[in-house]
């Protein structure tokens, strides 16, 4: 899949989850992973899911070293970074503190 794409699937399924009641006020995090490219988009630090454009998703490599990025990314990315780890069929990591 595009980065575009991705970057945008990842703004969707925050915003749902936020839409859902499923996440506090900028608390939680949703990421993708690009296995083929060993990619993990991932939601910025501080942001909150209202706010979120596609430009604002962060990128990184497995080892955690920013790709692409104008928003720091969450500061949970080794929770997400290990999951994919983990769980090699996983494809998506969501985290919320739900209400």
């Amino acid at each position: 899949m595009e980065s575009n794409k991705i970057k945008q699937e990842v703004v969707r399924t925050a915003k749902k989850a936020e839409q859902s009641g499923l996440c506090q006020y900028k608390s939680g995090n949703f990421s993708i992973i690009d296995r083929y490219k060993g990619l993990v988009y991932i939601t910025p630090s501080g942001i909150s899911r209202e706010e979120l454009t596609d430009d604002m998703i962060a990128v990184v490599d497995l080892e955690g070293n920013i790709v692409d990025a104008v928003c720091k990314p969450s500061i949970e990315v080794s929770m997400h970074i290990n999951a994919y780890l983990l769980k090699p069929k996983a494809m998506g990591v969501a985290h919320s503190h739900s209400r």
